[in-house]
């Protein structure tokens, strides 16, 4: 039997199972918030079950503590430990941990730090089983918003989605949308070890082998928030690793 996170148990007997990885480092402010927004969304949704597959990083703030109560509330919430931090590192090893372990139809991935609405998820199974095999959260298609950032930011993120698209002829609006709803089968073809960063240009990384597998994509406007708790973790090492796997992407692009 399924049940949402207030306890309330779900008719419908769902088939495919939709793994959420759910990258963390640190996010004591928000994990109880996410999770359970994330496990509401089953009553939206019959054709697969929901599991959250928590990937952290040895967060030191009191996350795995929340973690563990929500696990004893939740068979559908479990946790995998990733030492070494980098958020296409915890990724990388959530995805491949998923499609080992959980035997998933679909795999989601969405940050933990409030800024992706748990409430798209439903929407994005809706519309990947129209013969889509990746779903985007996008910031830059009609009918999406920024919330409460600068000109600024949103022109920085513009500029870094126009480099990726320009280097790697990728037609899509946003590379760098870290909200995706994706089939596995479509994951498994994807060779993680080309990649040549661990860190936020993950992304632009993802977005590029999609295309290269010939991926059928479609971006679906969000409403992409101010973060709720917690502080950026872009790292300097993030910012210069952007620009080399920008330059990766290119000559991938050319040697193809």
């Amino acid at each position: 039997m399924l049940f949402d996170s207030g306890g309330r148990q779900i008719t419908s007997n769902p088939q495919h199972k939709a793994v959420v990885v759910l990258p963390t480092y640190n996010e004591g402010g928000s994990i109880q918030s996410v999770v359970t927004g994330i496990l509401d969304q089953q009553t939206e949704i019959s054709t697969h079950a929901l599991h959250i597959l928590v990937v952290d990083s040895r967060s030191t703030d009191g996350t795995l503590d929340q973690l563990a109560k929500l696990q004893k509330k939740h068979a559908a919430v479990s946790l995998l430990d990733c030492p070494q931090r980098g958020l296409g590192r915890a990724y990388i090893v959530g995805f491949q941990h998923a499609m080992d372990q959980l035997n998933p139809d679909l795999i989601i991935q969405m940050d933990c730090d409030g800024q992706h609405d748990p409430a798209n998820i439903p929407m994005f199974i809706h519309i990947i089983q129209h013969g889509f095999d990746c779903v985007i959260g996008s910031r830059f298609v009609s009918g999406s918003q920024m919330v409460q950032f600068s000109r600024y930011r949103t022109l920085i993120s513009k500029l870094g989605n126009g480099l990726i698209r320009w280097s790697g002829r990728i037609a899509i609006r946003d590379c760098t949308s870290g909200y995706r709803c994706m089939r596995a089968s479509i994951l498994k073809q994807c060779q993680f070890s080309r990649f040549r960063t661990t860190g936020y240009s993950f992304q632009s990384s993802l977005v590029s082998e999609l295309t290269r597998r010939n991926a059928r994509v479609m971006e679906y406007p969000i409403i992409f928030d101010e973060r709720a708790h917690g502080v950026s973790k872009l790292r300097m090492a993030d910012k210069w690793g952007f620009m080399l796997n920008m330059l990766f992407i290119f000559m991938n692009r050319r040697r193809q």
